[in-house]
């Protein structure tokens, strides 16, 4: 196993970040909680394992970290979080009106659980 692969499931002891099911080999998937659709890198900080159904699930959804990560760790929520405040911070500008007014949301509440 590489190392970046190793790093992430240890953020959620090897389980789905969303519904806890075991994920190993081909199972694992790498979630951007700062989704692909808005800019999201597989930065460290930006991925938490999931089960190849819950990451299908989310799809390019902003989600409540909180609630959603039900066993990720909280040091890689606060991560998270983190990222995707300084990942938007310089980059609304390069969206529409409503996918900005979103991500606004989506800020404030982060912010608001920090």
């Amino acid at each position: 196993m590489d190392k970046k692969r190793y790093i992430v499931l240890q953020k959620t002891n090897g389980k789905c970040g969303h519904c806890g099911k075991p994920i190993v080999g081909a199972t694992v998937t790498f979630d951007h909680v700062t989704p692909k659709y808005y800019g999201g890198t597989l930065h460290q900080n930006n991925v938490i394992a999931l089960c190849k159904d819950c990451n299908k699930a989310k799809g390019s959804s902003l989600v409540n970290i909180d609630k959603y990560y039900k066993f990720a760790s909280k040091k890689a929520k606060i991560q998270a979080k983190f990222y995707a405040i300084d990942f938007f911070k310089d980059r609304g500008r390069f969206f529409n009106k409503k996918e900005r007014s979103v991500i606004s949301t989506y800020i404030k509440t982060l912010k608001k659980t920090i």
